[in-house]
């Protein structure tokens, strides 16, 4: 039996509970099992056109935009595949992709609903209250520390979309906000995949490759906890300060 107030967000969620459950648990099993299947994968590409750039970037988009797969797995196989310059590329066209299909689903979910996942979160109290009557400037920026944080990217996108945050302002600041995470990303992956490898359990057979992929992956992961800690801060000062008044800040407007 379920809690009172579980029952009472379920109820008042309606239909949205079934999308929101979706991107909850799907990322939990695709994300391990696409890098899992990296070699695979790898070899896949290989097979088509152009290295299977157009295709996996379009399709994983798709994919990423629904919410089916976390972006973290997207962005490391686009490291250890194409390597730091060329996965950088795919992994961030991906992304906004994404977006534009996310801005797409989120502007047909019926925003009172959204209102009330918007009040159980701080973080996402913080940004409606930073977005109300800002700058197109003051928004994009908002966004840009937003995607900093490692905020969930579809629920990210619903979030924002119904904070009224344009697809401009959210094409632009996911621009920003996502490029130190990719170029991180990707950067360590293909300096992995450099080595020669096929896949990750390929690597680790090799002598002494736990220790340096440990090593790797925790300076890789310190950086990316960086990024994240000095986007929330920033984040947060933004939110707390007010909106300039001035008759040239034109509101962000609901889509």
């Amino acid at each position: 039996m379920l809690p009172a107030r579980v029952r009472k967000l379920l109820h008042a969620l309606g239909p949205m509970w079934g999308l929101l459950l979706l991107w909850l648990l799907c990322p939990l099993l695709t994300g391990p099992t696409l890098l899992a299947k990296l070699g695979e994968v790898a070899d896949f590409l290989a097979r088509q056109p152009l290295h299977g750039v157009p295709v996996w970037t379009v399709g994983i988009a798709a994919v990423i935009g629904m919410g089916v797969l976390p972006v973290y797995a997207n962005t490391i196989l686009c490291g250890w595949i194409y390597g730091w310059g060329l996965g950088f590329a795919s992994a961030m066209a991906s992304y906004l992709l994404a977006t534009c299909l996310g801005h797409v689903i989120a502007r047909k979910v019926a925003f009172q609903r959204v209102d009330l996942l918007i009040s159980q979160s701080a973080q996402a109290q913080q940004v409606r209250q930073a977005l109300l009557y800002s700058s197109q400037r003051r928004a994009v920026l908002i966004v840009t520390l937003f995607r900093l944080t490692g905020f969930p990217y579809p629920a990210g996108t619903l979030l924002l979309t119904s904070c009224g945050v344009s697809l401009r302002q959210s094409l632009l600041g996911s621009i920003f906000g996502l490029s130190p995470r990719i170029a991180t990303a990707t950067f360590v992956t293909s300096r992995f995949a450099a080595t020669g490898a096929r896949d990750i359990q390929e690597y680790l057979r090799t002598q002494n490759s736990f220790l340096t992929l440990g090593i790797g992956l925790l300076m890789g992961m310190g950086l990316l906890a960086i990024i994240a800690q000095i986007g929330r801060r920033a984040l947060t000062q933004l939110a707390k300060k007010p909106a300039p008044a001035a008759a040239s800040e034109l509101p962000a407007q609901r889509p």
